[in-house]
């Protein structure tokens, strides 16, 4: 007989209704500072509910790539609560690829997209789409960042409290939706093709990004960027050819 997955479960009952997800009924995220639901799995996982949003940035804001803001429909995820560790990476690959060594609990750095593709293939798992990351990140939030349109380090590492390195995960204040460190830290992978001009095809229904391209989607910032948290907004967007590397790059897995 197979065994059920085993979850650990924090409900606030405010918004038990969003576990249900039904399809045809798309539920908004819940909004800052309401109550949460955190469905959890023992491997690490949080329960993101489906819903809609809005992607991108409004008029006057952002970058030409951000553009135009569009109404976007995301089917619920399980994703990563924290930034995939060295810890865990070395465990499941074999080796520690990241340039701070010495902290298991600090995001793994230097992967490429290949590496990271093949590190959430190997336990199930898949890189966030950008749709899937930006949902997620913003956790019903239409702010610039997910605590409002304000820089606050309490949410995040950047250039001007990180000394210039990686520090351990889910050290800063989390999401609505309990995740961490989904802006600063590291820059995390997506695992779409990158288009500028992507969101001007305005793709309303679990957007996968183009077909094919020479560079993929990374989000979120890295520890080593502007402390006027300009790049740590959760729609700006960023991309890398596939064997990039680089100390401010790592990723978490979603399923």
């Amino acid at each position: 007989m197979k065994r059920k997955p085993s979850f650990v479960a924090t409900i606030n009952l405010g918004l038990a209704a969003a576990l249900l997800n039904l399809p045809g009924n798309p539920l908004s995220a819940p909004k800052p500072g309401s109550s949460t639901v955190h469905l959890r799995t023992k491997d690490g996982m949080v329960w993101v509910p489906g819903g809609k949003f809005m992607m991108g940035s409004p008029d006057g804001v952002g970058e030409t790539n951000e553009h135009p803001r569009h109404l976007v429909l995301v089917k619920g995820f399980f994703m990563d609560t924290t930034e995939v560790t060295q810890a865990h990476y070395a465990k499941v690959m074999g080796a520690n690829p990241s340039y701070f060594q010495g902290c298991p609990d600090c995001p793994v750095d230097s992967v490429s997209w290949d590496n990271a593709y093949e590190y959430c293939k190997k336990i199930g798992k898949r890189l966030p789409t950008e749709a899937q990351w930006e949902y997620a990140a913003r956790a019903g939030s239409a702010f610039n960042y997910y605590w409002g349109d304000t820089m606050n380090s309490a949410y995040a590492w950047h250039y001007g409290n990180s000394d210039n390195r990686s520090h351990p995960v889910a050290q800063k204040k989390p999401n609505v939706f309990g995740l961490y460190d989904m802006v600063g830290n590291v820059w995390e992978w997506c695992a779409d093709w990158y288009a500028a001009d992507y969101y001007g095809k305005k793709v309303s229904n679990n957007p996968r990004g183009p077909d094919s391209g020479q560079a993929h989607s990374t989000r979120g910032g890295g520890f080593g960027y502007n402390r006027e948290g300009y790049i740590l907004r959760c729609a700006y967007r960023n991309a890398y050819v596939p064997w990039y590397r680089n100390v401010n790059v790592g990723f978490r897995c979603v399923r």
